[in-house]
């Protein structure tokens, strides 16, 4: 079975709602809004919408170092898949990358972003309606097909 979007968009919400991560949770969260910091926070235009702050969020969670030092989202893929699956999404999760990069294309559902010398291919509907060429974009990425360069866009 290939790594899905669908597949990345479950494993997001388990590690959203697992009671298991509650605590970790907290404190990523805590850490990534910056609660103890006293500094005013100005966000882009869209960017303090809950939703958007929600789903950065999860993207920062994902790729958390839990205390026994695996990530949430390994935790995941072994509460949630077995076998060559479990094997291949392991896989996958480990090699997600955070970038910043820049809009190169957008076609239909599919989008092309660029990191210097690197492309990164995506299929995200929400992201497809709303980017324009030469947008800037912070995305956590996760490869869900191997061999055809292929990204999801986690959180």
């Amino acid at each position: 079975m290939a790594f899905s979007q669908d597949m990345l968009e479950t494993m997001v919400g388990w590690c959203r709602d697992s009671l298991e991560l509650a605590q970790e949770r907290r404190e990523a969260r805590a850490r990534f809004f910056g609660d103890d910091d006293p500094t005013p926070i100005k966000h882009w235009p869209g960017a303090e919408e809950v939703s958007s702050r929600e789903r950065r969020f999860l993207a920062y969670f994902f790729n958390w170092s839990l205390s026994l030092g695996e990530t949430p989202a390994e935790l995941c893929a072994k509460r949630l898949y077995q076998g060559s699956t479990r094997t291949e999404v392991l896989a996958a999760v480990s090699g997600a990358r955070f970038v910043f990069a820049v809009v190169q294309n957008v076609s239909g559902r599919d989008i092309s972003l660029a990191v210097e010398d690197e492309q990164f291919r995506l299929r995200h509907v929400r992201w497809a309606a709303t980017l324009h060429r030469h947008d800037a974009v912070a995305a956590y990425l996760v490869p869900v097909r191997h061999g055809l360069s292929r990204w999801g866009l986690a959180g």
